[in-house]
């Protein structure tokens, strides 16, 4: 199972960008998302991970040009993380409903999986964005209050498997963007 890091830039910057990047691969990390760093500003950091055989996964929001999203699937390595709903991030109730046709326009731009968060907290939401055309889901809110209320490995690790029964049916394989590593890794 891939690890990924969600972190803002400012503690990896204290750390030092590269040392964070070398720290990290030695520690196993797959990838790290950095939400507040924006396209302009990744070459350092995109630099110093690909370095160290870390992907730097951007994000796409909905309102996002598919242009632009282009650019950002340009630079991104690893899997392009698609926001699911524009606003904060927290559990919501379902999917929205224009996530399918967004799925399809960003195909065409992209050759990197593309992977579905902010808000998904259920076994069918997980279903629902697999539906709409999704290579894998990402679950943030939903694991941090858990880890929070009961941070019981066991409790976490059973809420894991009840929601990735939701990816059952997986979806075909996309092309693979990083050669040289597995390219199941994020699926």
């Amino acid at each position: 199972m891939p690890v990924v890091l969600t972190t803002y830039a400012n503690p990896v910057l204290a750390m030092g960008i590269s040392r964070f990047a070398a720290d990290s691969a030695a520690s196993g990390v797959d990838g790290v998302i950095l939400p507040d760093v924006s396209l302009e500003a990744s070459g350092e950091f995109r630099e110093a991970f690909d370095r160290e055989g870390v992907d730097h996964i951007q994000l796409v929001v909905p309102s996002l040009p598919v242009g632009r999203a282009a650019e950002i699937g340009r630079a991104s390595r690893g899997f392009l993380y698609v926001v699911a709903w524009q606003g904060t991030t927290g559990v919501r109730s379902d999917v929205p409903e224009d996530l399918a046709s967004r799925i399809r326009s960003l195909r065409g731009v992209t050759h990197l999986p593309l992977c579905v968060g902010f808000g998904v907290s259920r076994r069918e939401q997980v279903r629902a964005v697999v539906a709409a055309g999704a290579d894998g889901v990402v679950v943030g809110s939903a694991l941090v209050r858990l880890a929070a209320k009961d941070g019981h490995p066991a409790r976490v690790e059973k809420f894991v498997g009840q929601l990735a029964t939701g990816l059952a049916h997986g979806t075909d394989a996309a092309p693979d963007p990083n050669p040289g590593k597995d390219p199941r890794r994020y699926r």
